[in-house]
Formats: structure tokens, C-alpha cells, sequence
């Protein structure tokens, strides 16, 4: 028993003494380190500033045309109208009527997919020639917010209907004057080029002043003429109808109105714990980042070290998820993707089609915690690397701006497939379609506006 004993702690010793080598071992490698040489990781939150931006314009090819009024209590009305060019089909010798042809009427067609609103509420169209000679060109990205009086007077009106968005068969079929049919088949029946087609025919203003309460998603618009003729046919005289059809070609412009801003703005005015997004062309965000500050905060942070941002998020709480309409139970949408980039490069970023970038960030929107959130990092280090010794790193803060003053606004997004299978950003366009959000402004007692910085020295 007493032999036992003595091995037993004979053991336990061999144990303590193996334990005491691990550890020296194990921190072998932080005591020879030297402090100087330690990674620094430190995590700072900075409050953002913000305000509301009122849009005047956009420049977008729209896929959806939008026609109608929508009045919204919170975001402001939204009016829509078309201008579009139409193009008929021809050969490289032109176009010819059969000989004999006589105009019988036209028609303007428009199709709608889908509408946004009442579908019983009457709302009106109204149509009227481009007659300025002045026609839209289809490499040209014009205003939403484009002088109408510069290429129509509306003096002739050419055909109004009045109707509900509800209608089954989600087609709208108007009937244009005689003399618009008369002037049509005159002025196309032998042009010969596609030129010579528009200088004819500029193309028509579509317009809806009556109602407000439904906005159409128009997925074509075109014109229906017909029109007979009289033939002989294995010896017999025959009369045979037929259609020439002008579609809209993508040369069309979508323009916004919003005759109620003044309220909407004064209504903010009020109430600066929050920012509205809303769309078509209407309010967007200005989030200003205190871009100095900040990084001279992480200077000081980290010391002779050289900065690393690693992340940056801001983040983007969403204060009502569903719009308390006064006079109505429509809940208008909440942007799908939102983008953030730098204010002054917007209109330049989509007039050239361009893709989101390290400067350009785009993100979904959260419903588990009902916010979006954007990593700017890349962003940030390189506003950095612009005033950064490319040797030393030593940062040149006073050269920085004081603030990035950045634009969040709503964007339609597409992806594409890469052959890897995974998902690739191919298209962004400005959101066109009804849409609105209220987030919790730089300004807000509770909850403000953030972001959150991760940053290391090395």
C-alpha cells in the first residue's frame, strides 16, 4: 500500500512538471514578440448626419412605363405621362402602301402587366401629336422631369377614353380622329428611311389627368392602322383589310411629377428623426460620413501603426414597415435594393449604365431585422490610400474632406448567371416603379443612424 502511494505521487510531480514546460512553450513565441510588434483590432461606431434630398430628375431607360396619379398622404402624388417615338417596319427599298389603299381609322393600344392602386377608380388618357418637330432620339438619355411644350402644344387632341385599371382584358384600345388617320397614312404611306419616317411622324404625347389613385405598369404601346384596298384576284374583284402597326422602338421618355413636394417638405421639416426614400424621382437620402474625424480617431486608435479598415457598415433602420396612408389601406412597397455612392456621381453612374464598384454599393433589404446594411469599407480605405504615403503609410488627414457626402436611393437590380453558377450584378437602373421607405434619420433620440468600424494597426 505504501509502495502504491509512493508511485502515485511520483505521477502527479511528472504531471506538474510537463503542465509547466506546455505553458512555457506555449507563450515562448509573445515574450520573445516585441510589444512594438503586436497587431492592433479596435472597433469604433460613428454617427452619421443625414437629410432628405428632393429629386428634381433622373436619367433612366425605363422597361416599365408608368402612366397615371397616385396620391400618397406620406411620400407625396406621383404623375406619370409618356412621350414616345414610334417606328413602322420597312425594307431597304422603304415602305409602299399597296396602290389604292384608303385609311380606314387608327387605334393606340396600350398594354398594362399590372397597376398599383384602385382598380375601380376611374382614371382618364388623353393623346395629343408631337407637332414641334422635334423627335426623341434613341441614344439620348433625356430627364424624367422633360418639357413637354417643347415638343407638343396640345392644341389637336387626338382621342381620350376614360376607364378603370381593373378591366379584364388589361388593354386599353383608343380610337384616334379621322384626321389624324388621314395625316398618318399620308405623311408614312412612302418614306423611305427611318429619318425620313420621324421628320413625318415626331410620335405622340399619352397623358392621364383624371384620377389619383391608380398608376398602370405599361408593358407596350403601340398604334393600329387600317386600312383597304381593292385587287383583282383570279378574275374577280376583291377588297382586302389591313393593319400597319408603329411600335414604340425604346426612344420614350417617362415623365414624374410631384405637385405636392412643398407639403412633403415641410412635413420633414418637422420631423427630423427621419428620412424618406421614395420613388419614382422623388426623395432620396444624403447620409454624410465625418470621413476626417473618423479617421483620425483610428489614427490615434492604432498610433505609429498602418491602417487597416476591415469593415465598415452602415447600417439602415427601416422606421415603419407599412405606410399609415390616411385615406387609404394601400400600402405602398418598400424598395426591394438600395444603392449608396457618392452624391455628385449619380446622374453620370447611370446615364453610363454603370455597375455597383467598390465606390458604388448596393445591398437588400433585411425583413429579419428591417434595415439595410452597407460595407463601405473599400470605400473608405480608398479614400484613405488618395492621401497615404505609398512607402511609409503615414496618413495626410488634413488633406482628406471633412465629410463623404453619399446618396441612398432605390435601384432595380438584375442578375446574371456565371458559369460557375453562381450570381453576378449585370444591370442597375433607377427605380421607376412605386415604392417608399421611412428609416430612422442621423437625428433620431433612440436609434441614429451608425456605422460601425473595424479597423487594425499593423
Amino acid at each position: 500500500m505504501v509502495k502504491f502511494a509512493y508511485y502515485s505521487l511520483l505521477l502527479v510531480i511528472a504531471s506538474c512538471l510537463l503542465a509547466s514546460c506546455d505553458s512555457n512553450i506555449t507563450n515562448m513565441g509573445q515574450s520573445i514578440r516585441p510589444e512594438g510588434d503586436q497587431i492592433k483590432v479596435a472597433t469604433d461606431t460613428f454617427r452619421l448626419s443625414t437629410a432628405n434630398v428632393f429629386v428634381e430628375k433622373m436619367y433612366n431607360r425605363p422597361d416599365s412605363l408608368l402612366l397615371g396619379t397616385f396620391k400618397d398622404d406620406r411620400y407625396g402624388t406621383t404623375y406619370a405621362d409618356i412621350l414616345a417615338r414610334f417606328e413602322a417596319a420597312f425594307d431597304s427599298v422603304g415602305f409602299r402602301y399597296p396602290e389604292g389603299a384608303v385609311p380606314d381609322s387608327t387605334f393606340l393600344l396600350l398594354s398594362y402587366r399590372s397597376w398599383f392602386g384602385a382598380d375601380n377608380s376611374a382614371m382618364s388618357v388623353k393623346v395629343y401629336e408631337m407637332n414641334q418637330g422635334k423627335y426623341l432620339d434613341y441614344y439620348t438619355y433625356y430627364p424624367t422631369n422633360i418639357d413637354v411644350s417643347e415638343y407638343c402644344d396640345q392644341t389637336e387632341l387626338l382621342g381620350d377614353a376614360v376607364f378603370s385599371a381593373g378591366d379584364s382584358t388589361q388593354l386599353i384600345r383608343l380610337k384616334l380622329t379621322d384626321s389624324f388617320t388621314q395625316r398618318l397614312f399620308e405623311n408614312t404611306r412612302d418614306f423611305t428611311d427611318e429619318e425620313d419616317f420621324f421628320r413625318r411622324f415626331n410620335g405622340l404625347y399619352i397623358t392621364s389627368p383624371l384620377g389619383d389613385a391608380t398608376m398602370m405598369y405599361l408593358n407596350s404601346v403601340s398604334l393600329a392602322l387600317y386600312y383597304h384596298y381593292d385587287a383583282t384576284v383570279a378574275g374577280k374583284d376583291t377588297t382586302f383589310v389591313n393593319t400597319t402597326s408603329y411600335v414604340v422602338d425604346g426612344a420614350v421618355v417617362n415623365r414624374f411629377l410631384h405637385p405636392d413636394t412643398a407639403r412633403v417638405k415641410d412635413y420633414l421639416a418637422q420631423h427630423d428623426s427621419i428620412n424618406y426614400v421614395a420613388s419614382p424621382a422623388n426623395i432620396y437620402a444624403q447620409v454624410n460620413v465625418p470621413l476626417r474625424r473618423m479617421v483620425q480617431q483610428m489614427k490615434d486608435s492604432v498610433g505609429d501603426k498602418r491602417l487597416v479598415v476591415n469593415g465598415a457598415n452602415v447600417r439602415v433602420e427601416v422606421k415603419d414597415t407599412q405606410n399609415e396612408m390616411e385615406d387609404s389601406d394601400i400600402t405602398v412597397p418598400l424598395p426591394d435594393n438600395m444603392l449608396l455612392m457618392k452624391k455628385d456621381e449619380v446622374d453620370a453612374f447611370f446615364r453610363d449604365e454603370g455597375l455597383p464598384t467598390d465606390s458604388v454599393v448596393y445591398t437588400s433589404y433585411s425583413s429579419a431585422d428591417s434595415c439595410y446594411t452597407f460595407n463601405i469599407a473599400a470605400y473608405i480605405t480608398r479614400e484613405i490610400q488618395k492621401v497615404s504615403d505609398q512607402v511609409s503609410g503615414e496618413v495626410q488627414i488634413e488633406s482628406m474632406p471633412e465629410q463623404l457626402e453619399l446618396m441612398m436611393l432605390p435601384v432595380r437590380v438584375v442578375l446574371s448567371s456565371t458559369s460557375s453558377g453562381s450570381s453576378s450584378v449585370s444591370e442597375v437602373s433607377q427605380q421607376v416603379l412605386i415604392n417608399g421607405v421611412t428609416i430612422r434619420s442621423g437625428n433620431d433620440r433612440n436609434r441614429p443612424m451608425t456605422m460601425e468600424v473595424v479597423y487594425s494597426g499593423f
